[in-house]
């Protein structure tokens, strides 16, 4: 006798909620951050996880893109504020 396990329904909104808020935590980490080279590799990585939220939302998730797309470019904003004042050094 084989027994069949269902397949997990994922719920997307609860996963896109879940990276929002791994997100956040990373960006209020490198926040607090007083090195540099690691407050900017903190928001870099936020940035690029950003990417998964922005795919969660062509999968159906019922968010506003553009939102999430002006919260990357702000963030690639403070990247770029970031890596030249570090590299007046």
């Amino acid at each position: 006798m084989v027994f069949f396990r269902k397949k997990k329904q994922v719920d997307l909104d609860e996963l896109f909620k879940a990276k929002y808020k791994e997100i956040n935590e990373i960006v209020a980490s490198g926040q607090r951050e007083m090195d540099l080279e690691i407050q900017i590799s903190q928001f870099e990585l936020a940035y690029h996880k950003y990417d998964e939220l922005l795919e969660l939302i062509d999968q159906g998730v019922d968010y506003d893109r553009h939102r999430f797309e002006m919260l990357k470019q702000d963030l690639k904003k403070k990247i770029d504020l970031l890596k030249g004042l570090n590299y007046e050094d």
